[in-house]
């Protein structure tokens, strides 16, 4: 990727809520999205990196995630009841605990999550 797509990917990421993508940026994150990553917070959706995954409970398939949110804020998760984090056609959610943590423009959320198996659970 070149260094004008890069930054001009580094700036949609710094505020994705409203966000008009030129056709060089549209190609080029079609060539980047070999993962798909999103993050539903009470149906509002966010890019998301998966940063680490670890499980809990393999019978009831728990899991704790970790995930680097690029322009998410505290307000986007101080009230927040649901979270759906989907990895290419894996679905976790849940409404247990969270952490927010931020360092420096990067935001992270720990997360409590059960794997959904199909679309009826």
């Amino acid at each position: 990727m070149d260094t004008t797509t890069q930054s001009e990917l580094d700036r949609v990421l710094q505020g994705p809520d409203h966000v008009i993508v030129s056709d060089e940026l549209s190609d080029s994150l079609n060539i980047l999205a070999l993962d798909t990553e999103l993050l539903e917070i009470d149906g509002r959706a966010f890019v998301a990196s998966l940063i680490k995954a670890k499980c809990h409970d393999a019978h009831h398939l728990f899991w704790e995630i970790q995930v680097s949110v690029p322009g998410l804020s505290f307000d986007d998760v101080a009230d927040a009841k649901k979270f759906l984090f989907c990895y290419n056609d894996l679905q976790l959610d849940g409404s247990g605990p969270v952490e927010f943590m931020r360092e420096g423009v990067d935001r992270f959320l720990t997360l409590s999550l059960r794997r959904i198996l199909n679309k009826d659970e």
